[in-house]
């Protein structure tokens, strides 16, 4: 989504999702995330 001038990498898009989906607190559901960091909606 951006091409080859897409501002992140493949790997930096994935992480957050995976981190969210493997080890963050459950109690972070429902919250909106970039860079493992709570983004205001």
């Amino acid at each position: 989504m951006g091409g080859p001038s897409a501002p992140r990498s493949v790997q930096e898009g994935a992480e957050t999702p995976v981190w969210l989906a493997l080890e963050a607190p459950q109690e972070f559901s429902g919250l909106f995330f970039r860079d493992k960091e709570v983004i205001n909606w």
